[in-house]
C-alpha cells in the first residue's frame, strides 16, 4: 500500500511540474513584453538610491548586477501575478543580454554602493 501511495503522489507531483512547465514559455513573453512596451521599468534602474534598495533586500552577501535586475524584474511580474524564479531569471537573463553598456553600468555603479553599505554593516556588527 505504501508503494501504490509513493506511486499517486509520484504522478500528482509530476502532472503538477507538467502544467507549470507548459506555462513558462507563455509567462515568459508576457513578462518580456512587459519590458518590450515599457523598457524604462528596469533601464535604468528604478531605484538609484542604494540605502533604499538596500533596506529591501537585505543582503547579507554581495550584490551583483544581475541580482538587482532580477529585483527589479521580480517586482513587476509580481504586478500581474508571475511568480515563477525559472521565468524571473530566464526573463532577466534576456534583459542583460539586450542592455547596453551604459544601461549595465547603472546597475554596476548601483551595487557598488549597495556593497560598500553592506562593508560598511558588517564592521560594525564585528569591530575587530
Amino acid at each position: 500500500m505504501l508503494g501504490k501511495g509513493l506511486i499517486i503522489h509520484y504522478r500528482k507531483s509530476l502532472r503538477i511540474s507538467l502544467n507549470q512547465a507548459n506555462k513558462v514559455p507563455g509567462e515568459i513573453s508576457a513578462l518580456k513584453l512587459v519590458f518590450d512596451l515599457n523598457r524604462a521599468l528596469v533601464f535604468p534602474p528604478p531605484v538609484t538610491i542604494p540605502i533604499h534598495v538596500y533596506e529591501e533586500l537585505r543582503p547579507k552577501t554581495r550584490v551583483t548586477m544581475r541580482r538587482l535586475v532580477r529585483y527589479f524584474v521580480s517586482r513587476e511580474a509580481n504586478q500581474i501575478q508571475i511568480t515563477s524564479g525559472l521565468v524571473i531569471s530566464r526573463v532577466t537573463d534576456i534583459l542583460l543580454k539586450g542592455a547596453s553598456v551604459h544601461e549595465k553600468l547603472g546597475y554596476c555603479n548601483l551595487s557598488s554602493r549597495i556593497n560598500a553599505i553592506i562593508k560598511r554593516d558588517l564592521v560594525q556588527d564585528h569591530p575587530t
